[in-house]
């Protein structure tokens, strides 16, 4: 099996990973040398009726929901492609800030469609790769051979298309996902050839037990964590010591900030020391002291050695302190258990909608992971499926109203008016959305696009009987 990269980007109808859609994929596959194999993949996706636009989104992209109806996949047919390429045995899926976006709207695309979230992730040899990471992480220990463009206050920019435009790189037309396709490949290729090794280093930390590796045993030694951990001033580096695992989350550990004294806090009461790790508040001039990173998020992790001399004169802290802050530390065995309380405690995100219960409403069983295949063959004429449980069922009675409203019967086609009702009632989202969508067109009234947006509102509000007035 040769392993190989899958480069991929999204553009969508907003930014919330559970309510916006996917409107396009673009994909080019790559050796490990990055070069390309085959035919770049490009194609539309037709949002399903339930989906508002958001007009700042669209104006970016330019795609046009009467494009997308004409031309336009429907969800199940473009995740089908998307899970095909994804799912080819040892395919590394790369993309730009894509844990953070593009990853959750595939994540929820796939759960809404019924196909297992994350098996892709790592069954069969795969594993997934964000360049954005290892772009931090070049900036913060070994930024020569990239031009680093800065924004008008001075700070670094990350954004893909600025680092495209310093470095020469072909970006044809920024947020078209086959154009920053290309532009991510030759960055990565940049990146390849003027730091093979950190390419190779961060490359092996998408995997779990090279992070674990590199880390274990925890409360041990220091490390530095880079990426938007600091502050610029400090290269985005922060002297970290990886402490425990995080009590709930088997994907995430506990590390204790080493900039700050550890005497400073050490001495305090329970309640007060727990207050001081768990309640961080912006523009306070402390330091936040706990952060948690996801070890399966290929984590910036680094040893300390590999900090050039040239930085340390220029860093706001010192690294001749980190030893002694870690001893202090490992002497107060009242941290582990206080936090292990305070983290299992901590409360967690819920929702009664099962549209956004992928995290909250816990691991399908395996018995009902056996029926997604014969609920997505609903769609060519297969029979209906019933699942052990309740959150599926509705989640199935969603997906054929959306793959196929005039083939509810009457209660259902009723039911369906009342879930869109709910949905776009719920903090007046779709009220809100025409009117923003209403004022960009009150500064640009000749706009199509803006056009087409309204229309499709208004005959949104008028398939669920909502007022817009």
């Amino acid at each position: 099996m040769t392993d190989t990269f899958f480069w991929y980007d999204l553009e969508t109808t907003g930014t919330d990973s559970q309510l916006d859609r996917i409107v396009q994929f673009a994909g080019q596959r790559t050796d490990a040398a990055l070069n390309p194999i085959g035919a770049p993949i490009n194609f539309y996706i037709k949002p399903s009726w339930d989906t508002l636009f958001h007009p700042e989104a669209a104006l970016v992209t330019g795609i046009s929901p009467r494009d997308l109806d004409r031309e336009g996949l429907s969800e199940l047919e473009g995740l089908t492609k998307i899970y095909e390429c994804f799912s080819e045995p040892g395919t590394c899926v790369v993309g730009y800030n894509s844990f953070k976006f593009d990853d959750e709207f595939i994540r929820q695309g796939f759960y809404r469609n019924f196909f297992d979230p994350y098996g892709r992730e790592w069954q069969h040899g795969n594993s997934r790769w964000d360049l954005i990471q290892l772009v931090r992480f070049a900036y913060a220990l070994r930024p020569d051979g990239i031009r680093w463009p800065e924004t008008a206050s001075g700070r670094p920019s990350f954004k893909l298309e600025d680092l495209a435009e310093a470095n020469g790189l072909l970006h044809e037309q920024a947020h078209d996902a086959l154009s920053d396709i290309h532009a991510t490949i030759g960055l990565a290729k940049q990146l390849q050839r003027s730091q093979p090794k950190l390419f190779d280093y961060h490359y092996k930390m998408r995997r779990k037990h090279a992070v674990l590796d590199a880390l274990y045993p925890l409360g041990k030694q220091a490390v530095l964590l880079t990426g938007g951990y600091g502050p610029v001033t400090d290269r985005t580096l922060v002297p970290v010591l990886p402490l425990m695992p995080h009590p709930v989350n088997a994907n995430s550990l506990l590390c204790i900030d080493l900039r700050v004294d550890p005497s400073t806090y050490l001495d305090l009461s329970a309640e007060r020391l727990i207050d001081r790790f768990m309640k961080f508040e912006q523009n306070t001039g402390e330091y936040r002291l706990l952060h948690q990173v996801q070890i399966n998020r290929c984590p910036p992790f680094a040893p300390i050695s590999t900090l050039p001399e040239k930085t340390q004169s220029q860093l706001s802290w010192q690294v001749d302190d980190l030893a002694g802050f870690v001893k202090k530390i490992q002497s107060t065995p009242k941290l582990h258990p206080l936090l292990s309380e305070a983290m299992s405690a901590e409360s967690r995100p819920t929702s009664d909608d099962v549209d956004c219960q992928l995290y909250s409403g816990g691991f399908v069983s395996a018995v009902d992971q056996q029926q997604f295949a014969r609920a997505r063959q609903w769609v060519n004429g297969g029979q209906s499926v019933v699942f052990t449980e309740e959150r599926l069922n509705e989640l199935f009675f969603r997906f054929r109203a959306r793959h196929d409203a005039t083939g509810l019967v009457p209660e259902e086609h009723s039911r369906w008016i009342d879930f869109l009702r709910r949905r776009w009632i719920n903090e007046d989202r779709l009220l809100v959305r025409y009117q923003l969508t209403l004022s960009c067109q009150s500064e640009d009234p000749t706009n199509r696009l803006l056009a087409e947006l309204i229309d499709r509102l208004q005959r949104q509000a008028a398939s669920a009987a909502i007022s817009l007035d």
